[in-house]
């Protein structure tokens, strides 16, 4: 094994973690691609040493796993401990325990499997609020390496003979690699868990074992090659690029900044990995400011992410050029003293790994207990929660509890179908509040497609979420001519209400309120067209002042989204009394 330093693998990583960072800033759509090119790297520098100690009868399974894990284990626990301090003072119940859960997640490095099974999407706008939402990678990272000897254990076990020749380790790497491939391709699973999910992503592992263990002999000379090579990762990563204007107005990290669909993100993603695992058969001279972001970039990618996103949950919204200029400097310093202090810490030491448990320990233990207290902390009046009974309000519950609508009318009505996704319950659960008499017998279907066909003759009242043109004429031809069917609007209440609830100290804190959003309005002005004025039920017309800014906090200083997205039951209770709901059901007010 060559102990040969090659400044140019730290150079393409360095790249990678630049794309990564302007990615959840907002500025590199295709950003997110970096990541890519660090398991590509990961994988030509893993499996060569892996393969030899194979091949020489010197590898210990608790040797090699425990030498990774104690390497990344400081500086998660330290990101880790860092954002339940920083989230006690600064977060709002719901956040602080879906940070908890990510925290315990996180420690034993399950955080892409959390992920895939909770958000299930990377570019949900909620993402640009989780500190730890970086930590996917890592569990990817720690999977691969309990994973992969494994395979090769079993291959060297069931080819015995032919185990000490290079070429069968050669070929064995490629045939995972192809395997892994192949499903990543094929296998009829959601992009989401193609992304998130180890299996998916072996075959770039393996595509930089091959590169590694064919280095000496397949290596590319020219540096034109090589610069070219580098030129094109970078428009890879650059495609979609927006400005910070762009940034504060239209991309939203989550609300699909990656231009193009699936197959476009699977096709970008095979191209960057075959770029990087050219690349490293290259070994050129990059300068000295990739390599050094390359030296520290676990740091980086670490810490960018926490940072970035509570600053934009307590302080900025959106960001101006000084701003990002601070931001990127203080990220940069933070990552030079992790690096120094918290990666190359001597975990062959006792005392080091002492530490490094007692701290998993209490981090582990005090984020548990923080998930099951439901991240109720202190006091939080606006939404109805306290500490002695933290799940009085709980807002996601009290939104789906309308899946137990999901039934065939059993009353002699009135009869009110709701239909659509979580806005859709958003708006049940405002009819809730305001037939508070129960004389509405309410059915609920997620999708249009799967309403039962009896549910839909009989209801009296249709409310259905999203544009007219997107519902199938035929569904509407199946309703009684007495049925009065309404759209259901859209809205948003900023981005993350932690930036509101920053200023709870403040004189002004119940006065807050925000513009406006003109996406939406845009959208909801469209969709009341469609369906006519009479028959739209705009929930943002509800919650906006007389100036056309839009309330945070309902009269009686009560949250009325916890999320800026669905609305709490004090929310629900307000729009209730707001929207003109006595006028729709006016036909069977005295019944």
């Amino acid at each position: 094994m060559s102990s040969h330093y090659r400044s140019d693998i730290d150079a393409i990583k360095g790249l990678a973690i630049i794309a990564v960072i302007f990615y959840h800033i907002g500025m590199l759509p295709m950003g997110f691609l970096g990541v890519e090119s660090f398991l590509v790297v990961n994988g030509f520098l893993i499996i060569p040493p892996l393969v030899y100690q194979l091949q020489t009868g010197e590898f210990s399974p608790l040797r090699w796993l425990s030498k990774r894990i104690f390497r990344l284990w400081p500086i998660v626990l330290a990101a880790s401990t860092v954002c339940l301090f920083v989230g006690y003072q600064m977060m709002i119940p719901d956040d602080y325990e879906n940070l908890a859960e990510s925290v315990v997640a996180s420690n034993l490095f399950a955080n892409n499997i959390l992920a895939a099974i909770t958000t299930a999407n990377y570019w949900d706008v909620v993402n640009e609020y989780k500190p730890l939402m970086q930590m996917w990678y890592i569990g990817v990272i720690v999977q691969f390496y309990l994973l992969y000897p494994v395979i090769l254990v079993i291959l060297k076990k069931s080819f015995r003979r032919q185990s000490v020749k290079r070429r069968f380790w050669l070929a064995a790497v490629s045939l995972i690699g192809v395997i892994s491939l192949g499903m990543y391709l094929l296998y009829p699973d959601t992009f989401s868990n193609k992304f998130y999910y180890v299996q998916y992503r072996v075959w770039e592992f393996s595509l930089g074992g091959v590169a590694g263990m064919t280095v000496s002999r397949l290596r590319i000379s020219g540096h034109t090659i090589a610069y070219v090579g580098y030129a094109l990762l970078c428009v890879l990563f650059l495609i979609g690029f927006k400005s910070l204007s762009q940034v504060d107005t239209l991309t939203i990290v989550g609300m699909e900044t990656a231009p193009g669909g699936d197959m476009i993100k699977i096709t970008l993603t095979i191209a960057v990995a075959l770029l990087t695992s050219m690349l490293l058969q290259t070994d050129v001279k990059t300068g000295r400011l990739l390599p050094l972001l390359g030296k520290i970039s676990l740091s980086l990618f670490i810490w960018h992410q926490v940072i970035l996103s509570f600053v934009r949950y307590g302080w900025i919204g959106s960001f101006n050029p000084l701003q990002i200029a601070i931001y990127l400097l203080f990220t940069l310093f933070i990552s030079l003293l992790s690096h120094k202090y918290i990666e190359r810490i001597k975990v062959q030491r006792l005392s080091s790994r002492l530490i490094i448990s007692t701290l998993f320990i209490l981090s582990t233990g005090c984020a548990f207990a923080i998930y099951r207290n439901a991240g109720v902390v202190r006091d939080v009046p606006e939404l109805g929660i306290t500490r002695e009974n933290p799940y009085a309000n709980h807002n996601t519950e009290y939104i789906d509890q309308i899946y137990a609508l999901q039934q065939p009318f059993t009353s002699s009505g009135p009869h009110v179908l709701i239909v659509g996704n979580s806005f859709a319950r958003d708006f049940a659960c405002i009819i809730s509040e305001y037939d508070v008499d129960n004389n509405l017998e309410m059915s609920y279907s997620p999708y249009v497609d799967n309403i039962d066909p009896s549910t839909l003759a009989d209801a009296d009242y249709l409310f259905i979420f999203g544009p007219k043109d997107a519902i199938p004429a035929k569904l509407f031809s199946k309703l009684k001519p007495s049925c009065k069917i309404y759209g259901i609007g859209t809205k948003s209440f900023g981005k993350n209400f932690g930036i509101y609830y920053a200023r709870r100290n403040t004189p002004g804190y119940f006065s807050q309120t925000i513009p406006s959003n003109p996406t939406v309005d845009s959208i909801n002005a469209k969709w009341r067209q469609q369906w006519g004025a009479e028959n739209f039920i705009d929930i943002m017309e509800a919650a906006k002042l007389s100036n056309g800014r839009v309330r945070i906090f309902t009269p009686d200083h009560k949250v009325i989204s916890f999320d800026c997205r669905h609305l709490t039951p004090d929310g629900c209770k307000f729009c209730s009394t707001r929207l003109s709901l006595d006028k729709i059901f006016t036909s069977h007010s005295n019944e």
